[in-house]
């Protein structure tokens, strides 16, 4: 949606219409964010997983199943949150190349700076003043994709 690959707007029709599959395939912005939500939702069925075996150990049912899957899920939960934070660092630079500016405004920055620039951890931003009222930054983080 953010960067359209192998689509084309039909004012006809007033909506975007595929052109090329294959584009659209191997788009890169649709890649990484197709295996990134992929993986968000092995988190969430771990999560799931945890849940229920908590409640079948709470309650005394199927205890030592119970206990094995809770640790299978919490392995695979780590793993999968560990996946979602890399694979959406990726999304940033991807994202940082297609619209610099909405980037931009996700890091809450309101001018240019030199690269290396400051992150900011933490931001309370006021769009009356352009500026951000309160900031936890950390130095020299941001760099050009």
């Amino acid at each position: 949606m953010q960067a359209p690959a192998g689509a084309q707007f039909n004012p006809t029709t007033m909506r975007m219409e595929l052109t090329s599959f294959g584009a659209l395939l191997f788009n890169d912005d649709a890649q990484a964010k197709f295996v990134h939500t992929s993986i968000a939702g092995y988190g969430a069925a771990a999560i799931f997983v945890c849940g229920v075996s908590a409640w079948r150990m709470r309650h005394g049912r199927h205890v030592e199943r119970a206990k094995c899957s809770f640790r299978m899920a919490a392995l695979f939960g780590v793993l999968a949150a560990a996946g979602v934070v890399s694979l959406g660092d990726a999304l940033g630079f991807v994202g940082g190349r297609a619209q610099a500016s909405t980037l931009a405004a996700m890091e809450a920055m309101w001018k240019t700076e030199p690269a290396p620039a400051p992150f900011n951890a933490v931001a309370w931003p006021s769009r009356s003043e352009k500026r951000n009222l309160f900031a936890i930054q950390i130095a020299f983080i941001l760099t050009p994709p």
